[in-house]
């Protein structure tokens, strides 16, 4: 090999070089935007399904209190409205549970990202056998979040309807 088929391999490896760690600092900002996308979204998300269900709950027991020490007695028996605080209380847990699911799945992204070799040859970046049961897992987790998102609010709609049901029962 000449002297100048030397430096032109040198040079084509150093070029590969350069666009293998861009390959790879790629992947790492990639693997934390996502991250910081996913538990941004899923934290108002969840805020949000705290907040409604538990916010009824507390609500409908101020309402109860204020039924119950009224002038003239109780005007409906609290055992009607137990079913109400039973649904949004099982809202509130559905949503606790489902911030439990987003921190798995927020966990299992980075593992899914961070599951890779770093090699010098393109494309760079290869995905390691285990991220396939990580994306596995981390998709029936997120499914099952999704659910308990959609019950969480299903929960609330029970419990306003409760709610509704048993004042429109004060008045007959």
């Amino acid at each position: 090999m000449t002297d100048s088929n030397k430096g032109f391999t040198q040079d084509l490896q150093e070029l590969n070089r350069q666009h293998a760690l861009r390959a790879f600092d790629q992947n790492r900002r990639a693997a934390e935007s996502a991250r910081n996308a996913a538990i941004d979204s899923a934290n108002i998300v969840i805020r949000s399904l705290i907040l409604v269900n538990g916010g009824a709950v507390i609500a409908l027991l101020t309402f109860a209190g204020t039924i119950e020490n009224g002038p003239t007695g109780p005007a409906i028996e609290l055992g009607q409205l137990a079913n109400s605080i039973r649904y949004f209380a099982f809202g509130v847990g559905s949503a606790v549970i489902v911030a439990a699911c987003a921190y798995l799945v927020n966990m299992w992204d980075e593992e899914i990202i961070s599951s890779v070799e770093h090699v010098w040859e393109h494309p760079y970046v290869r995905a390691k056998s285990i991220a396939k049961v990580f994306t596995y897992v981390r998709v029936v987790v997120h499914h099952f979040a999704i659910a308990l998102s959609v019950t969480s609010i299903l929960l609330f709609f029970l419990g306003i309807f409760s709610v509704t049901n048993t004042i429109t029962s004060m008045n007959s």
